[in-house]
């Protein structure tokens, strides 16, 4: 049988107490043997009557498990589905960053919402590693740190935390990563909002950080400004989401877990495969339309394509930004460099050059061997003997997966 709780037992008790008081001498025998008492034991027998029934009223509501009302509320922290319409109503989130975004800035990654070894997104692709808990709002390049990008409240609360003083450096090496460990976050802010949730913003660049622990904020107060500091291979904020300590992926307002994975998988493998209307996620509506429109999308994302008279590697492009490039007429060279993000196993990068009169140098590409977060490769030409032709020179990009282009991009200049 349930035990009633310490509410209901309080009241037992006094009914108990009161009962005792009022029935001192109206017992079974008193009830039985002394029906000739003055009237003053009828009235107690009627209070006592009352009393009881009372008590039997009250068992009963106890132990049959009360109304709704009274039924108290589990306060699981290991819910699976939690949005607006739950007892734990989140606060709907603004974008942490304010960017164009799919210009000035791009989503890399997603919350990994795979809970074995391998990764997914949300979406079903692969943007994400494994164990990523949060979703990385990046920028082009270190050139772009330089401009203040505001990282900003995403909705109301308090500062729980803030730290400062970690320095801007690309982590290129496992050993830096082990020298992080414990301070991967780099310079962030963690906020406290109602109801067991709160939010993390990680990378931000060393000096500045405009709040501290006990701060009240507003949705759209600066934080800071996006940098690189701790463990990141490119400029970039790391947004969280947690509730009661689990992390929730915004897009989908699930836990991740092996249930709620499984019904995403189911998701992935029905006719309708992208959730793109984002019905249960935490983004408030104006950050849904900027997250889902055609440009947003990070698989296969082309960042960059363009010419230029040198080589142009990943770390070039990561630390300096594109090249500005000028035509001239005794250039030693034309190279078409690309700069793509989110790359599956097995896809291809296609490069070719158009000169005015037809196919000037045309590289169909490897197949990768394994996923590539971001993924840079070029192709050139030496200028001919007989100098340059005049006209218009073109550039293609093409990314096939499965035997079918999935992207394609174009570039032209003229001579």
């Amino acid at each position: 049988m349930k035990r009633p709780s310490c509410k209901y037992r309080s009241i037992i008790y006094a009914i108990v107490i009161n009962s005792s008081a009022y029935g001192k001498a109206v017992t079974g025998k008193e009830i039985m043997f002394n029906s000739q008492r003055p009237n003053i034991k009828k009235l107690n027998f009627s209070a006592s009557f009352v009393t009881f029934y009372c008590l039997l009223v009250l068992f009963a509501i106890v132990f049959s498990g009360g109304s709704s009302a009274m039924t108290p509320i589990n306060h699981s922290k290991s819910n699976s589905n939690i949005n607006s319409t739950s007892r734990y109503p989140s606060p709907k989130f603004q974008l942490p960053i304010s960017c164009q975004l799919g210009e000035s800035c791009f989503v890399q990654q997603y919350v990994d919402v795979d809970p074995s070894v391998k990764h997914h997104d949300y979406q079903c692709n692969q943007a994400s590693y494994d164990n990523h808990k949060g979703t990385d709002f990046r920028l082009l390049s270190i050139r772009q740190v330089s401009q203040n990008f505001p990282v900003i409240a995403a909705s109301d609360g308090l500062i729980k935390a803030a730290r400062d003083g970690a320095t801007d450096k690309l982590v290129t090496t496992q050993q830096e990563v082990k020298q992080l460990s414990g301070k991967e976050c780099g310079n962030g802010v963690v906020i406290k909002h109602d109801n067991g949730w709160e939010t993390q913003y990680c990378h931000l660049r060393k000096g500045s950080i405009q709040v501290s622990q006990g701060n009240q904020v507003k949705t759209g107060d600066l934080l800071g400004y996006v940098g690189h500091s701790g463990k990141a291979a490119f400029p970039h904020l790391h947004f969280s989401v947690r509730h009661f300590d689990q992390v929730i992926d915004p897009f989908t307002g699930l836990a991740v877990n092996n249930k709620n994975y499984q019904t995403q998988i189911d998701r992935c493998n029905s006719p309708v495969k992208k959730n793109k209307s984002l019905k249960n996620s935490l983004w408030h509506s104006s950050a849904q339309k900027q997250l889902v429109q055609p440009k947003a999308n990070s698989d296969a994302k082309i960042l960059a394509l363009g010419f230029s008279i040198n080589t142009m590697g990943l770390s070039d492009l990561t630390s300096h930004g594109l090249p500005n490039f000028k035509s001239i007429k005794n250039m030693p060279a034309v190279v078409l460099y690309s700069w793509i993000i989110n790359l599956q196993q097995q896809d291809r990068i296609r490069l070719t050059i158009f000169s005015p009169t037809g196919t000037l140098i045309d590289v169909p590409g490897k197949a990768l061997q394994r996923n590539k977060a971001q993924y840079s490769w070029y192709i050139g030409k030496r200028m001919p003997e007989a100098g340059w032709q005049k006209g218009t020179y073109t550039g293609r990009l093409q990314v096939i997966r499965n035997g079918k282009v999935i992207r394609s991009k174009k570039v032209r200049f003229e001579m």
